[in-house]
């Protein structure tokens, strides 16, 4: 049996898929329900912030101006203080919706943009593996990649004045997306667009209102978000940090279509490069602005911030990058032969360098030295299997299926749901301690979030729990109890954290009940009792 190749010109297999509206959105649907189940798999927190997030979600009800700091991100907990009275669950609940939402978002920005197969927006955005990881979290990321996508919709519909709002907005939400108000304040001067120009400065104005009715401080946005923070004590990973990360925090997939989506047109005639940039001018400034910025506050050099480089600062733009990675498929997947051979050479160059510089384990926040070269492996099979499709004439539907396939199975084995670190057993242990010694309604003192998230106890601000402090340790009645722990309890460098483990035992007045240790060694805790008299 035979068979004849057909001339190029005749194919007719990159035909773009086409969807109704509503299978985007039972998709961006399922994306939340997934995420929503993967919460139940994962019993760990990414960071500890989380349920930080959460009780301070929570205790907005007792006290709205505590969200008003620049941890807190009023912009963001907004968003969750409803939630948060269903308990966690229901923050995680809404989270996942967020961040279905975003990934649908992600493929409306494409429709705007015209770009064909969106359905790959969709997926690419809900599937990278930090985005996935995070999906059902309570961090700001998302939330701020949902707000900037729809930012850059209402600009593309030449919205300016909400796309104004929207940016404004986002300032409250992740402060150094302040970058983009300052972009956009100069296209709007440009333009003579006055009261877009003035909508930029509506949130920063009404923070500080609220600031300075908190605090009597006039300047509080300027104090607290761009003077304040520099000597936390965290270190910086550097400037490249972002770039030297994005193919565990991308995928590898995703990064090699989105660098020929961004890049790949360059194999075009020079006259159409400067229509392209026109078209997708905002694509490409908002990358680089987010890119740039939160190099510049991983940067120990310069130092000028707060900002430690954390992996998930990047998510932001997320969606932009799955809209470039669904250009580059479509380059991938081009009649054009100058294309297809940039896509692929863009491609090959970035599998070489993932071979040689990024195929390395990671812990979210560094690349280790041991190395991992299942990422490079799939990316190799997959540039293998677009240049058997392109010989063998599949069908966009085909090569379609297949991206997405191999995107999201990648994504799934590679990201597993994160289990409670070994300072979250030992936390488990003490709370186990704490109740069958029948500790439950004593006065206690203690400092580690973990602690009242799982021992369940949502008002952290009642009297029967203060801070563990010097000062609160010797005021505590006799019978109360101490928990001191090796994470929170002595940090310097935070206001009222001065209980030294030294000086607790040191305390004649406390007794010494029982020792706990991880099994990483890396973290302890010890409870206290207090005596009623010096012994």
């Amino acid at each position: 049996m035979t068979f004849t190749v057909q001339p190029r010109e005749h194919w007719n297999t990159t035909e773009p898929l086409v969807l109704r509206e509503r299978y985007y959105v039972l998709t961006a649907f399922a994306f939340a329900g997934i995420y929503f189940g993967l919460s139940y798999l994962s019993d760990g927190f990414f960071q500890d912030d989380e349920i930080e997030h959460f009780f301070t979600a929570y205790e907005f009800w007792d006290n709205p101006l505590s969200i008003v700091t620049s941890w807190s991100r009023p912009g963001f907990k907004i968003f969750y203080v409803l939630p948060a009275l269903f308990g966690i669950k229901g923050m995680h609940f809404a989270a996942s919706f967020i961040a279905g939402g975003t990934a649908y978002l992600a493929s409306l920005l494409a429709r705007e943009y015209g770009v064909k197969n969106r359905v790959l927006a969709l997926v690419l955005c809900g599937f990278q593996p930090l985005f996935y990881q995070l999906s059902f979290r309570t961090y700001a990321e998302i939330i701020a990649a949902f707000l900037l996508v729809l930012m850059l919709i209402c600009y593309q519909r030449k919205r300016y004045i909400l796309a104004a709002f929207i940016s404004s907005y986002l300032f409250s939400v992740r402060h150094e997306l302040v970058v983009l108000s300052l972009v956009l304040g100069v296209f709007f001067l440009w333009r003579r667009e006055w009261l877009a120009f003035l909508m930029l400065g509506w949130m920063p104005v009404f923070l500080n209102i609220l600031g300075w009715f908190k605090t009597g401080d006039q300047l509080w946005v300027l104090n607290a978000y761009l003077m304040g923070g520099k000597n936390i004590g965290f270190s910086k990973p550097g400037f490249f940090q972002y770039v030297t990360a994005a193919t565990p925090i991308f995928g590898v997939i995703i990064i090699a279509l989105a660098l020929a989506g961004m890049f790949g047109f360059f194999a075009q005639p020079k006259h159409t490069w400067k229509a392209r940039l026109e078209r997708y001018h905002a694509l490409y400034i908002t990358f680089l602005a987010v890119l740039l910025m939160n190099s510049v506050l991983a940067s120990e050099t310069l130092n000028i911030s707060s900002g430690q480089g954390v992996w998930r600062h990047i998510l932001t733009v997320s969606p932009v990058v799955a809209v470039f990675a669904a250009m580059g498929f479509n380059m991938v997947w081009s009649n054009d032969a100058r294309l297809r051979f940039s896509s692929f050479g863009i491609m090959a160059l970035y599998s070489i360098s993932v071979l040689i510089f990024f195929s390395q384990e990671h812990n979210y926040y560094r690349l280790l030295p041991a190395k991992n070269y299942l990422g490079f492996l799939v990316l190799l099979g997959f540039i293998y299997t677009f240049l058997v499709a392109h010989k063998l004439q599949w069908k966009t539907r085909t090569v379609l299926l297949f991206t997405v396939g191999l995107t999201v199975l990648h994504t799934i084995a590679a990201e597993k749901p994160l289990r409670l670190s070994d300072e979250g057993k030992t936390i488990r242990d003490v709370i186990a301690f704490y109740n069958e010694s029948g500790f439950r309604y004593r006065v206690t003192a203690a400092q580690h979030p973990m602690f009242y998230l799982l021992a369940h106890i949502s008002d952290r601000w009642d009297p029967q729990y203060p801070r563990t402090s010097l000062e609160v340790v010797r005021n505590l009645p006799p019978g109360a109890v101490v928990i001191w722990d090796s994470h929170y309890t002595y940090r310097p460098e935070w206001s009222k954290r001065d209980a030294h483990l030294d000086s607790l035992m040191a305390d004649r007045t406390l007794k010494p009940l029982r020792s706990f240790r991880s099994d990483d060694k890396w973290f302890y805790a010890i409870v206290f009792e207090k005596t009623a008299q010096v012994p």
